[in-house]
């Protein structure tokens, strides 16, 4: 796992608030990339979309600033945007911190919307969610 999705993922699950709704220690339910079939819900799901890096004229500066998407996924609507709302209050606006060892230059949330999933036959568990999009400033190994 990349240095910094560690460092979200030790940031999300060291963050009461948070753990409180997705549980704790190896009950955790924070996820990358994609989540697992028959997850326990509330959940969350992290993911890179995207990372440029920072060029000064003497090559790479070691400043990044990937985005990254988190979706909370719940059994409700409303349990879905509680558990959102707790990720934004925890991390967006974040300025000059560490996460996990990792320095955090600055955590700013882009984008959000709602996301709806079931199955075409209506027999499987219907998901609500919602995705947010944080772009993450921080500094990367060089070399």
């Amino acid at each position: 796992m990349a240095l910094l999705e560690a460092a979200l993922y030790t940031k999300l699950s060291g963050t009461s608030a948070i753990t409180d709704i997705v549980g704790s220690s190896t009950g955790c339910r924070i996820y990358p990339n994609v989540l697992p079939q028959d997850a326990t819900l509330p959940a969350i799901v992290y993911n890179r979309i995207s990372g440029p890096r920072e060029q000064i004229m003497g090559g790479m500066s070691g400043l990044q600033s990937p985005r990254i998407q988190i979706n909370c996924y719940a059994a409700t609507y409303a349990a879905a945007k509680a558990l959102a709302d707790k990720i934004r209050i925890s991390i967006d606006g974040t300025t000059r911190t560490t996460w996990g060892g990792e320095t955090i230059e600055a955590c700013i949330l882009l984008d959000d919307g709602d996301l709806y999933e079931s199955s075409e036959d209506q027999t499987e568990r219907r998901l609500h969610g919602v995705r947010q999009d944080f772009e993450i400033w921080h500094q990367e190994a060089t070399s």
